[in-house]
């Protein structure tokens, strides 16, 4: 989270500092989303801004009013469960409603038929949602990979999860 005093009058030029040090010291792709608190000085409504690929960007807030928190609570929670695996699974033909969802979603990456009939899908989505497809009569897991993380492993001051022990030992 990068935040911003949405009061101040020179806020824009404030946050092109900030992007150029995190670009400094090589963190300028991590995701960030903005939080503008002090809205209750500007007169300005909270609410949550989106890109065009309906990604939450950023957050209009009052801390000291505690308007708007559940924005920021709802847009955190939704860039945190973007990150996914990648899997492989098989579905009946007879699935099309899954396929469909799993379609609009923009969860698919590849489709391909298999010699039963059935369908084998590339598919990019949070644990949860690859926990639910375990569990759905019909579907099976082929494959999953890693989760794409945010932050590298070896770099402690943008590390977002655990280090596994055999980075530990080195």
């Amino acid at each position: 989270m990068h935040v911003v005093d949405a009061s101040n009058p020179r806020r824009d030029e404030q946050i092109a500092q900030v992007d150029a040090v995190l670009d400094d010291i090589g963190a300028g792709d991590i995701p960030q989303i903005l939080v503008y608190n002090k809205i209750d000085r500007v007169d300005a409504p909270a609410h949550l801004d989106r890109d065009a690929n309906g990604r939450a960007t950023a957050v209009w807030i009052s801390a000291q009013q505690r308007t708007g928190l559940e924005l920021l609570t709802a847009a955190v929670a939704e860039r945190l469960s973007r990150f996914a695996r990648r899997a492989r699974l098989r579905v009946p033909a007879s699935a099309g409603a899954l396929r469909s969802r799993l379609y609009a979603a923009h969860a698919v990456r590849a489709e391909s038929a298999a010699e039963d009939g059935s369908l084998e899908l590339a598919v990019e989505l949070p644990d949860l949602e690859l926990l639910v497809l375990a569990r759905t009569a019909g579907v099976q897991i082929l494959e999953v990979q890693a989760a794409e993380m945010p932050c590298t492993p070896g770099s402690a001051y943008l590390q977002s999860s655990g280090i596994p022990r055999a980075i530990k030992s080195r």
